[in-house]
């Protein structure tokens, strides 16, 4: 009896010395990813989400040793989903005066997305602080560039790339900023673009956009996200990101 009491007892220890040992779950990320929003997110072929954001947001959690679950869908979706507190961390290119004040902080600039200015080859702009008595188009997941943020000049906001570029054709607007990439994809899909606007170079310069991650108000994930991002750049994984998926590296200011 005494014998089967030992044993007993060797297996309730053996039990339990093996749950000590595993592993605790993971805590999860829930990240919000803009889609379709190609090169930065889409679903591929295989109904598969990739693009940059979303190997970013891996290698984020990987950096935490966290799992990442993902919420797609479109900007006023996840905007809706971020606001009532399902989602942690957000990538998109809105202005964030569309989140609910006091409701989320932002991450370090992750890229800095070159603009252009463009315009009609008979309207060449060089000095931009004379717009001011023009229109200037700009596409509405940007910010006005810094440098031309104490300037009064009329801004008119449009949502697709294709209507802002016939604003600029039809006379409408005096120049337009969109990001480089969003202009070479149009001149790939219309190469007469090329002959019909041109890039100016201009005073004040257009700068770049930068990129940042909008999370929750809770500062040690912020921390946390941000220490990753700083590891990241140093170890030169955003600047692989950016050349695989833009051809270019938009890491560094």
């Amino acid at each position: 009896m005494l014998g089967i009491i030992i044993l007993l007892t060797g297996i309730g220890l053996t039990v339990s010395f093996i749950h000590k040992l595993k592993p605790a779950a993971k805590e999860t990320l829930r990240v919000g990813i803009v889609t379709p929003d190609k090169p930065y997110s889409w679903y591929n072929s295989k109904q598969k989400l990739t693009g940059f954001n979303v190997e970013l947001a891996q290698k984020i959690a990987h950096q935490n040793n966290m799992q990442v679950k993902f919420i797609s869908g479109s900007s006023q979706a996840l905007r809706h989903k971020f606001n009532k507190g399902e989602i942690q961390l957000l990538f998109w290119k809105q202005k964030t005066t569309y989140l609910k004040q006091k409701t989320y902080y932002k991450t370090n600039a992750y890229l800095y997305q070159p603009n252009v200015l463009l315009s009609l080859p008979n309207h060449k702009i060089g000095n931009l602080v004379l717009t001011k008595k023009y229109k200037l188009a700009l596409a509405s997941k940007l910010d006005l560039p810094k440098t031309l943020q104490s300037f009064k000049i009329t801004v008119l906001r449009y949502p697709k790339t294709q209507l802002l570029i016939q604003a600029i054709l039809q006379g409408k607007v005096k120049a337009g900023i969109i990001s480089s990439f969003d202009y070479s994809v149009a001149v790939q899909k219309n190469p007469l673009l090329l002959d019909r606007l041109v890039k100016s170079n201009s005073f004040p310069p257009v700068t770049a956009q930068p990129l940042y991650g909008i999370t929750s108000r809770n500062k040690k994930l912020r921390h946390q996200i941000n220490k990753s991002l700083t590891t990241l750049d140093k170890e030169g994984v955003l600047a692989t990101l950016s050349q695989k998926y833009f051809s270019q590296d938009w890491s560094k200011q």
